[in-house]
């Protein structure tokens, strides 16, 4: 057999390739070689896929246009293929097209053999899979995309949830009513509210506790505290909430009421309830004298119906009905007195303090003024000019204290009737009293007043509410590390009202007790540092003697206390 003979035979095996290749995607082409790699025939189709004419392949060693870094590949691959037992093969390899790009072919090669059987050469089809390459490439790298963006939401989510779980926490500790959470019908966690209700030292003495452990045997309807307490966790597990009135009791033995309210929720993949208690005691202790008080009232009405002797006398009954809703009056407004009483006197001691302040200096200026004439003396240099120069400064300072005195009892004294007074004024009084005491807690007082602003009143009590509302302010500031410590009284018109607002920047309040800070005897201070009545009789201040408005919300750097006076008289014109 000579390989002329060889090539015939590969070169026949063109005709049906050649009707393939005419009728399949533009992408394939098909070749023959020999044994030695030299390549017989090239389909026309070639040109499609590397930019050469099919004669630039024929009569040249497939290797020749291989790059370099599958020259190995086609080697082993080449060698293998001399076993006449190969029937199939498929592989890739990587060659230039003719503009120098890199084209990715998929080889499938089939073994010819001669009419004895003998291998003399391949056959075969190239698919250009660049593009599917690429696009394999393009999907892996976006999912790598995906698997980092996914990492990140992950991370996120984490991150939130944690979050989520330290907000629940701040709230659960921080909150203002006594709260508990019960899970599997003991109390597994609690805020230092319901500590401090019910007069316990510490939470974990509650801990590990069934709720009727911190009541009575029986409840006032009779039934067992036990019982009641696994029914109304029962009824808040199905529905996902409770709300009733419980009596409890302290840890000195005194009982409480308290509204509860259950509320199931998942925590950790379980079901707990969260549970609150309000404090109720003083309602419903009032509503227990009332019911009874109504009972008692029925009874004589029903007694005097059965005995018949006489009608019952209801003017005397209201009367004396009327008689205690009197008293009672009487006493909640004795309460006021008392509580206007305290405020004045806390106020006092303020002002006291102010004068302390105010009077520092000038009775320092007349000692050394003093030491200084006694000094002079003694050395026998005291003119007349120097005796009346220390003279004329020592009556100065005096005067000075003796404005402070007048200012003073000016806001000391009441005042019986409603008149007309400047904001002005009212200021510079107040200016006059607590200047050098600000002054001396390094704070700087800023006034500002868009228009003349007259107003309709007692001076003295807008002066007082002033005052409280500035004090306040400086006790926020006190102590704190800062340059820069400022209190801004400003004042304007709008509309029909005239608006004083009073800022700082002591850090604003917090939000749990914002609520709570004008109720009667609360405060933030220590223990024999506030009465807690100051901010509450400023508010009824406004409100009743003004028929205005004072509130209080957190700005950038601190509070903001806005009191809103209605316009009266001319200035409403």
């Amino acid at each position: 057999m000579t390989d002329n003979h060889d090539v015939e035979i590969l070169s026949d095996t063109k005709l049906i390739y050649e009707y393939l290749l005419n009728n399949i995607e533009r992408d394939y082409f098909f070749y023959t070689r020999k044994l030695d790699g030299m390549i017989v025939y090239v389909s026309s189709s070639v040109e499609n896929v590397l930019g050469y004419d099919p004669s630039y392949f024929v009569q040249k060693k497939v290797s020749n246009h291989m790059i370099e870094n599958v020259l190995n590949i086609f080697s082993e691959y080449f060698l293998e293929h001399k076993d006449p037992n190969v029937v199939k093969k498929t592989y890739v390899v990587n060659i230039p097209h003719k503009n120098s790009e890199i084209v990715n072919l998929e080889l499938t090669e089939l073994s010819v053999k001669d009419e004895f059987g003998r291998l003399i050469g391949m056959s075969g089809i190239a698919k250009d899979i660049t593009n599917s390459i690429k696009a394999q490439k393009k999907i892996e790298e976006q999912n790598s995309e995906l698997n980092s963006l996914n990492k990140i939401l992950q991370g996120k989510v984490k991150q939130q949830i944690l979050d989520e779980k330290n907000l629940f926490k701040k709230i659960f500790q921080k909150s203002s009513d006594a709260t508990f959470l019960i899970r599997d019908k003991k109390f597994i966690d609690c805020n230092e509210t319901i500590v401090e209700m019910l007069m316990y030292t510490k939470k974990e003495s509650l801990l590990g506790l069934h709720p009727s452990k911190l009541c009575p045997e029986f409840q006032p309807d009779g039934n067992l505290s036990y019982d009641k307490s696994e029914k109304m966790m029962q009824i808040a597990l199905e529905k996902g909430s409770n709300k009733f009135e419980w009596l409890c009791r302290k840890a000195n033995g005194d009982t409480l009421w308290v509204e509860v309210e259950y509320t199931k929720i998942n925590l950790y993949k379980d079901e707990v309830i969260h549970a609150i208690w309000k404090n109720i005691d003083d309602r419903k202790r009032m509503q227990i004298q009332l019911d009874e008080l109504t009972k008692n009232l029925k009874c004589t009405i029903e007694s005097e119906n059965k005995k018949e002797k006489e009608n019952v006398n209801l003017s005397l009954l209201n009367r004396t009905l009327q008689k205690k809703v009197e008293e009672e009056s009487e006493k909640n407004r004795e309460k006021d007195r008392i509580m206007f009483a305290q405020a004045r006197h806390a106020q006092m001691g303020e002002m006291l303090s102010m004068i302390a302040h105010q009077w520092r200096q000038p009775l320092n200026a007349v000692s050394a003024a003093a030491i200084n004439l006694t000094l002079m003396n003694e050395l026998d240099m005291l003119e007349s000019k120097e005796v009346h120069n220390i003279s004329k400064f020592i009556q100065n300072s005096t005067q000075q204290m003796s404005e402070t005195i007048n200012d003073f009892m000016n806001f000391s004294k009441p005042e019986a009737e409603n008149e007309f007074f400047t904001l002005k004024d009212v200021i510079i009084d107040i200016d006059h009293m607590i200047a050098t005491q600000l002054k001396s807690h390094g704070i700087k007082f800023v006034t500002i007043l868009n228009d003349e602003i007259s107003i309709f009143g007692q001076k003295n009590e807008l002066t007082h509410v002033l005052i409280n509302v500035i004090t306040n302010s400086r006790d926020a500031l006190d102590g704190l590390m800062m340059e820069d410590k400022v209190i801004v009284l400003y004042a304007y018109r709008q509309d029909d009202n005239y608006i004083i607002e009073i800022s700082d920047n002591g850090g604003g309040i917090d939000f749990d007790i914002m609520d709570k800070i004008f109720n009667p005897y609360f405060t933030t201070k220590d223990q024999g540092k506030g009465t807690g009545i100051g901010l509450h009789m400023a508010k009824e201040i406004i409100q009743k003697d003004f028929n205005g408005s004072i509130s209080v919300q957190n700005i950038e750097e601190g509070a903001e206390f806005q009191i809103v006076l209605k316009i009266k008289g001319d200035d409403n014109e």
